[in-house]
């Protein structure tokens, strides 16, 4: 059971708000899927898709593509192959930083890496969430994942409220009544709001969870989803959690947003 946090600022929120905030949330994010040596996904990450300047990027965290076996972006149910469609990219572009002195020559030079990746991808690609009956194997919902523009890129605001969705959970199980011999994932959609911001912390923004931290297991494949406000400006992506304080962090985008800028020739 969770414990409501004392002296909450969103104590109330009003119905309509919060679930239609809850709808937008379900497809603020897209499902990178762990695929093994079987070919078969054994685990779940999540980033964004962003029209940037002619490009469309995919965004994520730098740990959730080194963690576990390799990421495939999750299209879509294909009712006619009964699987769900995975794009496989191939390497990701990640960021170093490091700090320069007079004299340092640059084999001295230490290098830290930044929790943040991205990737193009092609146009045609357009995710979408999808809840499938698990008797039929028909789909039962679908929804087109958001596919953000590049001025949604933002900074969190004192008193705004925010929040994150990512795909956790995920069990592979046979339904024979539906094909024989195949497997299928399903995962559990788990959705955050309201977060509050708290403070910058070097490259990281810090958002209070409404209620103390369920623990680290509960949020596991939410790494990499886009943290977004009601306006639908997108501050951070999801990297990390603190169990003490109930914390989640986001590495922020406008402080790399040059790094994409480069990328797709608006720099350099």
């Amino acid at each position: 059971m969770l414990r409501a946090m004392e002296r909450s600022p969103f104590a109330a929120i009003n119905a309509d708000t919060f679930f239609t905030m809850l709808s937008k949330l379900e497809v603020s994010s897209v499902a990178l899927a762990k695929i093994n040596e079987t070919n078969l996904p054994e685990g779940f990450a999540s980033g964004c898709l962003m029209d940037y300047h002619g490009h469309r990027l995919l965004l994520t965290v730098a740990h959730a593509a080194h963690e576990g076996p390799p990421l495939a972006l999750a299209l879509g149910w294909d009712p006619a192959l009964r699987r769900v469609k995975l794009w496989r990219f191939g390497g990701l572009n990640f960021l170093a930083r490091a700090q320069l002195s007079t004299g340092m020559k640059l084999e001295e030079m230490k290098l830290n890496e930044v929790d943040f990746a991205y990737v193009d991808v092609p146009f045609e690609h357009e995710p979408r969430l999808e809840k499938i009956d698990a008797q039929t194997g028909n789909i039962v919902e679908s929804r087109a994942c958001t596919i953000w523009p590049a001025s949604a890129i933002a900074e969190p605001q004192a008193g705004a409220r925010y929040g994150f969705a990512g795909h956790t959970k995920p069990s592979l199980e046979d339904h024979t009544l539906i094909a024989a011999d195949v497997k299928f994932c399903f995962t559990e959609l788990r959705v955050c709001f309201p977060l509050s911001f708290v403070e910058q912390r070097e490259d990281l923004f810090a958002f209070r969870l409404p209620v103390e931290h369920p623990g680290h297991e509960y949020f596991r494949g939410c790494s990499g989803a886009p943290i977004v406000d009601e306006e639908g400006r997108v501050v951070a992506l999801v990297c990390e959690g603190s169990l003490e304080d109930s914390i989640i962090y986001g590495i922020s985008l406008r402080r790399y947003q040059v790094a994409l800028d480069v990328h797709t020739g608006r720099f350099g």
